[in-house]
């Protein structure tokens, strides 16, 4: 009976803000995907929702000081399926990031970013917070650059871009000294000068970057989809082109000009259907979701559920706000999908988890006491 007194009262304290707007976002996902492709997508879609949903609830019945003995076993059964990725599955849009898996595709490194939050964010637990000290540093480099090297290699920018901004994030609010940021921020700048002119920097990252620079010169390549995008989210005005309130049933714009929008430039499709105060609403609603997410990462326990909040904070704030700058010509495209919104079952099935360790962390901020 106490056992059972004990489930219902962790039920209560899963913070249904949290669980209902990402529910909110990944079900305006669906609609948007289709509205950018056809019903069979959005089917898929709906489906990957249902299924990561039930995983989120499982997780939810798992005390999270359980899964810390796991996670050196979970980093590195991803590190190595990324290699394998990298050697054994076909180039997609010139990268081997995915594993066909019958009619459905796995994309490892989505997994990844989860693993590599669940390690930091455990050996600085278990170093009570000393980060500042030299093997400490080393240990935390090596646990962040196995994975980004597996990622660079395959290559994708996109998700080195999140494992390396989530990590400074950790380590920031973690502690770590100042000048090994700005050391590790002049390294980067010298790095990429110093391999720009090489074969090591893959040669699509270097056009993208030279397309956000000037996207006209290359209208018909790498800078089409960017120009193309930015007219589509232009066309929605303020009500959006799409809906009853505007009263327009014309076809698509950005599904007809804009390559594959359902995934990384799925703003562009939602701009167009829903307008300035459609995109205003996504952005309401992430920013309750980031500062709900604050609120558990302050009142949680331990240094441990702290940095596994920080680290999804991260995420979703870099995520979003590269999504959103690369569909309207703000910031170069990398190919980082609008999370919960984008079309992918590992993108939804691993944000989920996400979500679901910052909920089980809020679940169990302080013991439960019971009334004699």
């Amino acid at each position: 009976m106490k056992y059972i007194l004990l489930k219902i009262r962790q039920v209560r304290r899963i913070d249904f803000v949290i669980l209902f707007s990402v529910i909110v976002l990944a079900l305006y996902g669906v609609i948007n995907i289709f509205n950018a492709t056809n019903s069979n997508s959005a089917r898929r879609q709906l489906l990957f929702v249902i299924v990561s949903l039930i995983i989120l609830c499982i997780i939810l019945f798992i005390d999270y000081s359980n899964i810390k003995p796991f996670i050196s076993l979970l980093y590195y059964s991803n590190v190595i399926l990324l290699i394998f990725t990298k050697i054994f599955s076909e180039k997609v849009n010139g990268a081997n990031g995915w594993i066909q898996i019958g009619s459905f595709t796995l994309q490892p490194s989505e997994f990844m970013k989860i693993s590599l939050i669940l390690m930091l964010a455990k050996v600085i637990d278990e170093n009570e917070g000393k980060i500042n000290e030299k093997n400490m540093i080393f240990k935390l480099m090596y646990y962040i650059i196995v994975p980004v090297i597996a990622i660079v290699i395959q290559p994708d920018m996109g998700m080195t871009l999140v494992c390396f901004i989530m990590s400074m994030g950790i380590l920031f609010v973690a502690g770590l000294n100042i000048k090994f940021f700005l050391g590790g921020f002049l390294l980067s700048i010298f790095s990429v000068l110093l391999i720009w002119d090489t074969d090591i920097l893959p040669q699509y990252w270097k056009s993208r970057i030279i397309s956000f620079l000037n996207p006209s010169a290359d209208s018909l390549g790498n800078g089409l989809q960017v120009l193309q995008s930015k007219i589509g989210v232009g066309s929605g005005g303020i009500w959006g082109k799409h809906n009853i309130l505007s009263g327009n049933n014309q076809d698509s714009y950005v599904s007809q000009f804009v390559p594959e929008p359902q995934n990384d430039f799925i703003f562009s499709i939602i701009g167009e259907y829903w307008g300035f105060v459609g995109a205003i609403v996504l952005l309401v609603i992430f920013l309750i979701i980031i500062l709900r997410m604050i609120k558990v990462a302050r009142n949680s326990k331990d240094v441990f559920g702290e940095l596994f909040c920080v680290g999804m904070i991260f995420y979703i704030l870099y995520s979003v706000f590269q999504n959103i700058g690369m569909t309207i010509g703000l910031l170069p495209v990398t190919g980082i999908n609008l999370p919960f919104i984008s079309y992918g079952g590992s993108s939804i099935l691993s944000n989920m988890i996400g979500i679901a360790m910052v909920l089980n962390i809020n679940m169990r901020k302080d013991p439960i006491a019971f009334s004699v």
